[in-house]
């Protein structure tokens, strides 16, 4: 419940003690990224909590809540275990916190002012996997979600997704006669 603070030469720089803050030692904390002033801590979803992470100062004071998207909040909480793509995923591009909150519909970025913009909006049409239908996160279902981190540059976002049968040329998992 705290995070150890040192700069690039291994200097430490201090402690972030959240841990003392009653709602934030009861929350599901599970990563966090550093910008020049804040700290964002990630939060895993379930049944019991809605939040996707806690924007906090170096004094653990409570600046901003973001909550996972309520439509697909209904959805996801029908699962006993959520799949990883539906957890947020958080990432930084250059100082800004970005967030893909929700099942592949948008990332968000919190600015430096705090405030809070839609950066990107996904939309894959006919492709979209329903959250209700286990079955469409099968490896062979050709239903398109993100996986794994997530980069950006100045003019690129990097992300995989999963694409199934979809591809051009499906993967073949050795030992087995169906492509994924």
């Amino acid at each position: 419940n705290r995070i150890l603070e040192y700069s690039v030469n291994c200097d430490f720089k201090g402690v972030v003690n959240f841990g003392n803050n009653d709602y934030l030692s009861k929350q599901p904390l599970c990563n966090f990224r550093k910008t020049e002033n804040y700290f964002f801590l990630l939060s895993g979803v379930n049944n019991k909590y809605i939040h996707s992470g806690f924007l906090i100062d170096s004094t653990v004071n409570l600046l901003k809540r973001v909550e996972y998207p309520k439509d697909d909040y209904e959805k996801v909480t029908n699962y006993q275990s959520l799949y990883s793509f539906m957890f947020p995923r958080i990432f930084k591009f250059r100082d800004e916190i970005r967030l893909k909150n929700g099942y592949n519909k948008h990332i968000i970025s919190i600015n430096r002012d705090l405030s809070i913009d839609t950066v990107y909006i996904f939309n894959f049409g006919k492709y979209t996997a329903d959250l209700l239908n286990s079955s469409h996160f099968l490896s062979r279902s050709p239903y398109i979600w993100n996986r794994f981190e997530i980069f950006e540059s100045d003019q690129y976002l990097f992300m995989i997704f999963h694409v199934g049968p979809l591809a051009d040329k499906p993967a073949k998992m050795i030992g087995m006669s169906e492509s994924i």
